[in-house]
C-alpha cells in the first residue's frame, strides 16, 4: 500500500466515522426526546437535580469555554454554540474511531 493510498484510506475512514457520529447523535436526540416525553415529571426532576450546576453537560462545557476565552455569548449564539458542541461530541470521536 502506498503512502498516498494509506492517507486516502485514513481520510475516508475518518469521513465515514464522522458521518456515523453525526447520524448517531441525531438518532440519539430523537430517542432521548421520545423517552423524556414519556417519563414522569418526578423522574425528569430527579434527573435535572442530578445535573452539575443544574445544566446539561454541553451547557457546562460552554460555560467553561466562555470563562477560558473571556467571551460571553448572547442567547441566540449560545443556542447555536450548544448545538455545534453537541454534534461535535458525536462527530469527532466517530472520525477518530473511523480513522
Amino acid at each position: 500500500m502506498t503512502d498516498r493510498h494509506r492517507r486516502r484510506s485514513l481520510l475516508g475512514g475518518a469521513l465515514r466515522g464522522a458521518i456515523a457520529g453525526l447520524v448517531a447523535t441525531w438518532i440519539m436526540d430523537l430517542v432521548t426526546t421520545g423517552m423524556l416525553e414519556g417519563q414522569s415529571k418526578e423522574t425528569t426532576e430527579r434527573e435535572r437535580a442530578a445535573r452539575p450546576n443544574g445544566q446539561s453537560t454541553v451547557a457546562n462545557l460552554l460555560d467553561w469555554i466562555e470563562a477560558q476565552t473571556g467571551t460571553t455569548l448572547d442567547g441566540g449564539q449560545r443556542v447555536l454554540a450548544s448545538q455545534v458542541i453537541h454534534y461535535l461530541l458525536g462527530i469527532v470521536p466517530g472520525a477518530l474511531y473511523g480513522a
